[in-house]
């Protein structure tokens, strides 16, 4: 009769730690799941602010282009009549 206590006992404790695992498993899953989906969403919001960096800098460029082009087609008035 003690060994079939102890078998009793053994597969309690089995049957709890199997459903312990099984606990474990899906938190570990649910935490995986939502560290990607927050690693996507930064990755997102950097390569956002990256396009959003470039697009200023090309803004800025193209504005220094034309007030170049707008200076250099000023024509410097002469005094022609320096004869």
């Amino acid at each position: 009769m003690s060994k079939t206590k102890t078998i009793k006992k053994l597969t309690k404790k089995l049957t709890k730690l199997e459903t312990t695992t099984e606990k474990v498993t899906k938190k570990l899953a649910k935490a995986t799941t939502a560290k990607e989906a927050k690693d996507a969403k930064k990755a997102a919001a950097a390569e956002k602010a990256a396009a959003k960096k470039l697009a200023s800098k090309q803004a800025t460029v193209a504005k220094k282009a034309t007030k170049t082009t707008q200076s250099s087609a000023k024509p410097v008035a002469k005094s022609e009549t320096t004869e």
